[in-house]
């Protein structure tokens, strides 16, 4: 009965086809995370539970005006193996979200104390249906962080593509020079066309606790007694 629903490339709807699932990244996670190889086999993330250091929820900062925060629930897909996604009509359960328009607001983001280390600042957030066209209006990130000397801020600028469900739609990488307090600023920018619905904004070590980890054991290693280090050639 089922192959009597498949359309002429076989896609019977609303099945897996044997695709890999997503991952939930972090508990509570509200963003999808897909990869074109996700389709043959499962993958992974560079960005998960045990890289992320903050979850900041973009509705619970403070300097956001009551206005600018609504709930939004995204569409619900069905991403077939080889044809494209078909909107079900169903939606997810609504979430907390800020309605950024260029200039306003601008999301303060206190990361506390960091480690020396390359971090990454990931903003999640969405779009209206109605606001999506196969050439995509330009939309702009501007982010700002004290990753300077002395602290001194360094301004980072991306056009960024979006889609009505929850993504990861920029990625600022940044590096703590120091061990200190960090702090950025988050806002859509100048020449933008379209508002974002922003959820999380996300500040992820490069590498994560299991990098850390296995510099950790190398570097015992190499300082061991015990271990011979061979040299080959």
């Amino acid at each position: 009965m089922a192959r009597e629903l498949a359309d002429r490339e076989g896609n019977i709807p609303f099945t897996s086809q044997e695709q890999a699932p997503q991952w939930l990244l972090y508990p509570g996670s509200v963003e999808h995370w897909r990869t074109y190889m996700q389709k043959y086999m499962p993958i992974r993330s560079f960005f998960d539970e045990q890289s992320q250091v903050r979850n900041l929820v973009a509705a619970e900062l403070g300097g956001v005006a009551k206005e600018r925060i609504e709930e939004y629930a995204a569409p619900v897909y069905w991403v077939p193996r080889h044809a494209a996604p078909v909107n079900t009509g169903l939606k997810l359960r609504p979430v907390r979200v800020v309605r950024c328009r260029v200039g306003e607001p601008t999301l303060a983001l206190d990361f506390g104390e960091l480690e020396t280390g390359l971090y990454a600042i990931r903003v999640i957030g969405a779009a209206e249906t109605s606001k999506l066209r196969g050439f995509r209006e330009p939309l702009y990130v501007r982010v700002s962080v004290n990753d300077g000397p002395g602290g001194r801020k360094s301004a980072y600028r991306v056009r960024i593509g979006y889609c009505d469900e929850f993504y990861s739609v920029a990625e600022v990488y940044f590096h703590a020079g120091e061990r200190r307090r960090y702090a950025a600023e988050v806002m859509v920018d100048a020449g933008s066309r379209v508002e974002h619905q922003m959820q999380q904004i996300l500040p992820h070590v490069i590498g994560g606790e299991r990098l850390r980890r296995l510099h950790e054991v190398l570097r015992e290693l190499r300082h061991s007694p015990n271990v011979r280090v061979l040299s080959v050639g």
